[in-house]
């Protein structure tokens, strides 16, 4: 129910800011504060993993809408790799900051850090895909330019591809 507020605050903030300024780079930062809320919590009383996938999800979504390419345009996830530096508890403000940080024909590549006041507490990378009508689209739909690679994408795929590799678990 949390995310669910989240998300119709941030679709309307965006409805609004639509109408009245212009599109911003698809490599500006998309920067969004949020506050850990009881709900927020898990079990063992930190930030659970799929509450930052959540946050993600979010800042994404934000980034997309205000690329406008299309209402109808939609995106899945991929891929998403999380690395934990420090726990977040109750009533931290994190400042989630994401950026593209690379892309080819295919997928969009983000990478997010979890801020508390002047403190990294967490790093992640997302792959997503664009969709429409169920069909996977070209990044060229939102970015004009040639493919462009980054080092930190290189090692990341070059360490899925061996995943893939490995032996199946039994």
């Amino acid at each position: 129910m949390n995310l669910l507020l989240r998300y119709l605050i941030l679709c309307l903030m965006l409805k609004s800011d639509k109408a009245k300024s212009s599109k911003p780079s698809y490599s500006d930062a998309i920067i969004r504060h949020y506050r850990i809320l009881p709900h927020d919590m898990g079990f063992r009383h930190h930030v659970p993993n799929y509450r930052y996938l959540s946050f993600i999800e979010l800042n994404i979504q934000q980034w997309l809408m205000q690329q406008r390419p299309t209402d109808e345009l939609g995106w899945v996830i991929a891929s998403q790799q999380l690395t934990y530096i420090k726990e977040s508890f109750l009533f931290d403000k994190l400042a989630l900051r994401s950026q593209l940080l690379a892309w080819d024909k295919k997928y969009l590549y983000f990478r997010h850090e979890f801020w508390v006041k002047n403190d990294l507490y967490v790093v992640a990378l997302t792959k997503i895909v664009l969709m429409l009508d169920q069909q996977v689209q070209p990044t060229s739909v939102i970015v004009q330019q040639d493919e462009q690679a980054h080092p930190v994408i290189k090692t990341w795929q070059d360490n899925l591809n061996e995943i893939k590799k490995l032996t199946p678990i039994k």
